[in-house]
C-alpha cells in the first residue's frame, strides 16, 4: 500500500530524477504540514517514498509566500547538477538576502552522485503591487491572505512547468522578461520556452508550477 504519513504538496519539492532532493523547511516542516516530526523522520520517509538518496534542506523561502515557502518560487533544476535560481535585482533587499542564503548552500552542497551544483541565476521580477482593481476582484477563501490595494506578492520565472517539448514560463510584463526567457532557454536546449502572462496568477498566489 502506497501510503505515507507526511503532509506535502508538489511545490514543496525539486528532484533531479538522479536521487536529489530540494526543498525549504518551511514548507515541508511548518505548522499545519509536518511540524510534530522530527527533520530526520520526514527525510527519511522522503527517501523512502521518493526514491532519492540526498535531502538538501534550504531555511525558507519567498517573502510574503502564501504557499509558506515552496521551494518553487525561488528556484527550479534544469538538469542534474545545475539549478536555477530567481536572483532579485535590488541587493538590498530581503529577497537578495534570501537568495544569496540559498546561492550559499547549493554552492557549498553535492549532490547525490557527488557533483557540483551549477548555480544559473535567473533575474526576479520586482513583487507585483496589487491594485485597488484587482483587490475588488479576489473572492476571498478561509485560510487565504488578504490581498489590499498596494500589498506586494512574490514574482518569480523560475516557478515554470516542464513538459516534454515545452517549458511553460511565467512573464510578468517587465524588463526581465526576455533575460529570463532567454536564460531558461539555454538551460532547456532541446524545448521551446512558452511565456505565459502571469499576474493574475501570481496574485492569486504561487505561479505555473504550483498550480499544475
Amino acid at each position: 500500500i502506497y501510503k505515507s504519513k507526511l503532509i506535502l504538496e508538489g511545490g514543496a519539492i525539486l528532484t533531479d530524477g538522479c536521487g536529489t532532493l530540494i526543498a525549504t523547511e518551511p514548507s515541508i516542516m511548518g505548522a499545519g504540514r509536518n511540524s510534530h516530526l522530527e527533520r530526520s523522520e520526514v527525510e527519511k520517509t522522503l527517501c523512502h517514498f521518493l526514491g532519492v538518496r540526498k535531502v538538501i534542506w534550504l531555511p525558507r523561502g519567498a517573502v510574503n509566500d502564501e504557499t509558506g515557502g515552496h521551494v518553487d518560487n525561488i528556484c527550479a533544476i534544469s538538469e542534474p547538477g545545475r539549478v536555477l535560481l530567481s536572483w532579485p535585482v535590488d541587493d538590498n533587499s530581503e529577497e537578495a538576502i534570501i537568495a544569496r542564503e540559498v546561492h550559499d548552500i547549493l554552492s557549498s552542497q553535492m549532490d547525490a552522485h557527488g557533483r557540483s551544483f551549477e548555480v544559473v541565476k535567473v533575474p526576479e521580477p520586482s513583487p507585483l503591487v496589487i491594485t485597488k482593481e484587482e483587490a475588488s476582484t479576489i473572492v476571498p477563501r478561509k485560510h487565504s491572505l488578504p490581498r489590499h490595494p498596494g500589498d506586494k506578492v512574490p514574482a518569480s520565472h523560475v516557478n515554470f512547468y516542464i513538459s516534454n517539448r515545452f517549458v511553460i514560463l511565467p512573464v510578468f510584463g517587465g524588463d526581465t522578461d526576455d533575460k529570463a526567457i532567454n536564460i531558461v532557454g539555454q538551460c532547456f536546449p532541446n524545448r521551446e520556452v512558452i511565456p505565459i502572462m502571469s499576474r493574475e496568477i501570481a496574485i492569486g498566489g504561487g505561479n505555473i508550477h504550483c498550480i499544475t
